[in-house]
């Protein structure tokens, strides 16, 4: 473990970002991760980070979108509410906001050159666009515009920066498999696995699951903190 003095040294006057996500709808439990990432690092930086703490991988198309949500609501039954204040996506592929799905008037940035600090720090660039009346809007990350797995990340403030990579402080609910069919096929998976006497149905749901993830996989778990903090780490659940 470094200690302060060195930790000091390397990283004097540097800033982390701690987030908290949540992916949305998930339930019993809500899937959550709450974790620190360097102020300078890009959003393609911050999606890689949510590519890891979800253990996707990276086979679909993905977006940021910061908006003001109706006070107190973060389910998708509030989009229609929701005010789109700034897009962000990569140059590798469409998303929100571009010609496949345009967003009038909202300004679109690259997420290859946008710093988290262009947005959070009170001298940044877009600073006033994303964060109006000095109240931090939601940053809704989707991924796959099939399954449409919404994460809405939350600002929580900033710290001395420890390290030049994230690092989680919170995790609960096991990652689910990719393409299994968004939340409400998430819900399905775990109900089979749950099932006493699972049903012709629930087998094969439980044996398609089995051939993407191993045997040893079980979607009831926690995820290991520990092990998601190792430097090196391969994405975990």
């Amino acid at each position: 473990m470094q200690d302060w003095d060195s930790i000091h040294k390397k990283f004097c006057g540097k800033k982390a970002y701690t987030f908290a996500l949540t992916l949305v709808d998930s339930s019993d439990p809500v899937i959550s991760r709450t974790f620190d990432v360097p102020s300078w690092f890009t959003f393609r930086q911050l999606h890689d980070t949510v590519q890891y703490a979800m253990t996707w991988t990276d086979s679909h198309l993905h977006s940021f979108t910061c908006v003001e949500m109706p006070s107190g609501r973060t389910r998708r039954d509030a989009y229609s509410a929701r005010k789109e204040l700034l897009l962000i996506s990569g140059k590798d592929g469409l998303g929100y906001g571009d010609d496949m799905f345009p967003l009038e008037e909202v300004p679109t940035e690259d997420e290859n050159k946008l710093k988290l600090s262009d947005v959070y720090e009170p001298t940044g660039r877009l600073y006033n666009v994303a964060v109006p009346r000095g109240e931090p809007s939601a940053l809704m990350y989707l991924y796959d515009f099939g399954d449409n797995w919404e994460h809405q990340l939350l600002f929580k403030g900033s710290k001395p920066a420890r390290a030049a990579r994230p690092v989680f402080t919170a995790v609960s609910g096991c990652a689910p498999v990719e393409d299994c069919g968004g939340v409400y096929g998430w819900d399905n998976i775990k109900e089979a696995y749950q099932a006493p006497h699972p049903t012709e149905d629930q087998l094969e749901r439980i044996s398609w699951v089995k051939e993407i993830a191993g045997d040893a996989y079980n979607p009831l778990a926690e995820p290991d903190m520990a092990s998601m903090n190792s430097q090196g780490a391969r994405p975990n659940r």
